[in-house]
């Protein structure tokens, strides 16, 4: 299996090799994104990057709609005159900072709480940090269920929820300066 994915490698990047482009591959699965959230638990080299680092600073965007559409997490809209059909999402930007989030939204049909490994994970987080992410928590848990309860399809719900959880990573990013590294 990894001499096919060695010979793909090889069958990918010879044509950007030979035009002179450097090309960045990354491993974007489910496993490689657990490993990100518990990289400070790993040796330095079973350590994988997190692909909501690569947005940079979030600060930039004046309002969290802004970042939002950037991320496509906005539907798309077809108006004439008065008429005004929103459409699928746009999905434009960062898709894998998208499929994170939409992931993470599926964390929201439970209940909220507070369970040991989060505690910890918390330990030495500023006070604001810890407070916005407690009430994202209480307010996404309940708006899962409140849109379960009307009968949205279930993938219609992952995207209001992550859409609304970007807001949330807005408002902290706003409140924690950038860590250099």
């Amino acid at each position: 299996m990894e001499a096919l994915a060695d010979r793909l490698r090889e069958a990918l990047l010879s044509p950007a090799d030979a035009a002179g482009i450097d090309v960045k591959t990354s491993d974007i699965s489910v496993a490689a994104r657990i490993l990100a959230e518990f990289s400070d638990r790993l040796p330095e080299d079973q350590r994988v990057p997190n692909n909501l680092a690569e947005l940079g600073d979030l600060r930039r965007f004046a309002h969290p709609k802004q970042l939002m559409s950037f991320l496509g997490l906005v539907p798309s809209e077809y108006s004439s005159g008065a008429s005004r059909r929103l459409g699928a999402i746009t999905k434009c930007g960062n898709a894998h900072v998208r499929r994170v989030l939409i992931e993470a939204a599926w964390t929201y049909r439970f209940p909220a709480r507070l369970a040991r490994e989060l505690q910890i994970r918390q330990e030495g987080q500023p006070k604001i940090v810890r407070d916005i992410a407690w009430r994202a928590q209480l307010r996404l848990c309940t708006r899962y269920r409140r849109l379960q309860a009307r009968g949205v399809h279930q993938n219609k719900i992952c995207i209001a929820i992550a859409r609304e959880l970007t807001a949330f990573i807005w408002d902290i990013a706003r409140h924690v300066p950038l860590a250099t590294h």
